[in-house]
């Protein structure tokens, strides 16, 4: 089982960083009116554009090392413009203007030819390692002296290379990078890998909440310039959430409303909710958690989309195995072979290699034992080594097939 601690984070201000002419100015912060006129699309909005341009034609042009890929729906680049002119830079922190300088960067990159604008929405795919900083970011845009938080973003496992992966909406060339946020969701459960046919399991979600963390912005332009933090808004947030199953071998497949539009107030640091599914045929599959928080700050109402997932496989109940019970654990009676007495008196085991069992007979551990004597007893006579029949697990039976 695996299990990804995810975080979103969203803010509705945009700072814009004065360098004109004459005394120097400080950062102010700019809000759209209550209820309305954000440009940026919502979290639903986003996964309808990445899935409308992954279906139709498209091109994709990625960074070096493959980390992340912007995919160009058809007929959204400039007459000008080909697919082949565009870049997609991994940046060094020194090389991102308006960073906090407190906030280590989880990535960054720069779009090129600068400035220029689609007639219609791209995407920014970036695979990102949740494993070691914990959190997927907030993300920035910075051109020039300009610096925005994209809105609402998408953060979902990547089950593909087990990392996340960040979706952002992009309508214009800019710096794009990303600190920690706020929002954190991981799993709990199921307790094994592995369970028979008809087994059930839990598995719980957590989503915490860090209310009062900031982010200091400094405006690197401007020498001691006072500083602009982006708190999240003192009202209280909803959360909406689903349970998904990939693939049919768990029941259910799908729990929407889990929960029903449930408020996060400032004194909940913490959500948890959980699901019982159960093995309903053989085969692999992905428990996934998707939760939308809406809040409203700033003038925007925010709804970012994440998610964790934990990986399991059903199996049919094994049949009873013989098994020979060596001095470190019980091996299938397979894997031997009986040989007539010859230097050793009796009948007695050999193999041609390593034989591999389990450490007891509830254990999941396999450990592995080799023939010290292939030219007298082998592992034992039949009469020294006891033989049982055991009614393994599925997991266990897993375990000894896939060690």
């Amino acid at each position: 089982m695996r299990s990804y601690k995810l975080s979103a984070g969203l803010l509705a201000l945009a700072v814009i960083i004065a360098a004109g002419c004459g005394a120097p100015s400080p950062p102010t912060v700019q809000e759209q009116p209550q209820g309305g006129a954000s440009s940026q699309a919502t979290g639903q909005d986003i996964q309808s554009i990445s899935n409308e341009i992954t279906k139709g034609p498209h091109e994709t042009v990625k960074s070096s090392g493959g980390s992340a890929e912007l995919l160009i729906p058809q007929g959204a680049l400039p007459p000008n413009v080909k697919a082949a002119s565009i870049k997609v830079t991994p940046l060094q922190p020194s090389e991102v203007k308006g960073r906090p300088a407190d906030e280590p960067l989880v990535f960054a990159y720069r779009l090129e030819p600068s400035g220029l604008r689609f007639t219609r929405p791209a995407v920014l795919r970036i695979s990102t390692d949740v494993s070691k900083g914990g959190e997927v970011p907030i993300v920035f845009l910075s051109s020039g002296d300009n610096v925005e938080i994209i809105h609402t973003v998408i953060m979902e496992p990547d089950e593909s290379s087990q990392k996340a992966r960040v979706t952002i909406p992009v309508t214009h060339f800019s710096d794009v990078w990303g600190v920690h946020g706020w929002f954190t969701l991981t799993l709990s459960g199921p307790s094994k890998g592995t369970y028979e046919i008809g087994e059930s399991f839990q598995v719980g979600a957590q989503l915490s909440v860090a209310w009062s963390k900031r982010i200091p912005f400094k405006n690197p332009f401007v020498l001691n310039a006072p500083l602009v933090e982006f708190v999240l808004d003192k009202n209280d947030a909803t959360l909406a959430g689903k349970w998904r199953a990939s693939e049919s071998a768990l029941a259910p497949s799908l729990v929407t409303e889990a929960p029903p539009q449930t408020m996060l107030s400032r004194s909940t640091d913490t959500f948890s909710i959980k699901q019982t599914f159960t093995c309903a045929k053989e085969g692999g599959a992905t428990v996934e958690y998707t939760a939308e928080i809406r809040y409203f700050t700033g003038g925007y109402f925010s709804n970012p989309i994440i998610g964790a997932y934990a990986g399991i496989h059903c199996d049919k109940k094994p049949e009873p195995m013989r098994m020979l019970h060596l001095s470190n654990g019980y091996y299938p009676r397979s894997q031997f072979t009986v040989a007539e007495p010859d230097e050793c008196i009796g009948q007695h085991y050999h193999a041609s290699g390593a034989v591999f069992g389990l450490a007891d007979k509830t254990s999941t551990t396999v450990v592995q034992a080799t023939d010290l004597s292939p030219k007298s007893c082998g592992f034992g006579t039949v009469k020294q080594i006891p033989e049982e029949t055991l009614a393994l697990t599925a997991e266990q039976y897993r375990a000894l097939i896939y060690r």
